[in-house]
């Protein structure tokens, strides 16, 4: 079984995500079923409050009308909440943000709009023949642990740890960089890591570097050094 989704950067630097399983599968559709019932409730109350302090007697009389307003908007709620806040959020929802995972594609990138659409579409058989039981043994079985609106979709639930955070800030420094991306890497690594090293081993490591990118310190000073070094992610001129 598959626990990690190694993707490619245009950098060439690898990001790895971890693969969510069914626990933290659960643990977002857990929160985000706690939204749900949240804005229902609070759609009750209102209706609730309407009912009582304003003048819809006429309109109350109806009673298939006035059971059509309440649960309607409910229902929509149910039925809707994933795939609208999916499309909006490229492939999250509030339950999956608090949770730490997210929806990608096969290649680590936002799911399309169809994707999600798919996927939400055969929601309805991941949840037969209750409690979302085919889901749960699709993921459990599936070397990728997805469940079957993932496979028909091409889509996969990744965890966004801070280390997928950190590699993708880094990319981003790399990607502005005026050397090629293995100098900028070795760059960024000695200005993160400098506080873990010696004060002379962090000197002659980063000279080397400005040497091999033909740049040269003002001074052989820390800060002169540092100023260099962080010249080399500056973008081209």
């Amino acid at each position: 079984m598959d626990t990690h989704l190694e993707v490619s950067s245009a950098t060439g630097t690898e990001v790895i995500e971890e693969i969510a399983g069914a626990g933290s599968r659960s643990y977002a559709y857990v929160l985000d079923w706690h939204v749900r019932v949240l804005l229902v409730v609070l759609w009750y109350l209102g209706c609730m409050i309407v009912l009582r302090t304003s003048d819809l007697y006429g309109f109350a009389s109806d009673s298939v009308s006035v059971i059509l307003w309440m649960n309607l908007p409910p229902g929509l709620i149910y039925l809707l909440y994933h795939p609208v806040l999916e499309l909006l959020m490229g492939g999250n929802t509030p339950g999956k943000n608090w949770a730490g995972v997210q929806i990608v594609d096969e290649h680590g990138n936002a799911p399309s709009s169809s994707a999600i659409l798919i996927r939400n579409v055969f929601r309805i058989v991941d949840s037969l023949p209750a409690m979302y039981t085919v889901g749960l043994i699709t993921v459990l079985m599936t070397k990728r642990q997805v469940r079957f609106g993932d496979m028909m979709a091409g889509t996969l639930m990744v965890m966004r740890a801070r280390k997928t955070d950190e590699a993708l800030a880094k990319i981003e420094k790399i990607a502005g960089a005026r050397v090629d991306p293995q100098t900028a890497e070795i760059v960024v690594e000695l200005l993160e890591r400098r506080a873990t090293m010696k004060t002379s081993q962090w000197l002659s490591l980063s000279q080397k570097v400005l040497e091999r990118a033909g740049v040269k310190a003002e001074k052989d000073t820390e800060k002169s050094v540092r100023a260099a070094l962080q010249s080399l992610l500056s973008p081209n001129d």
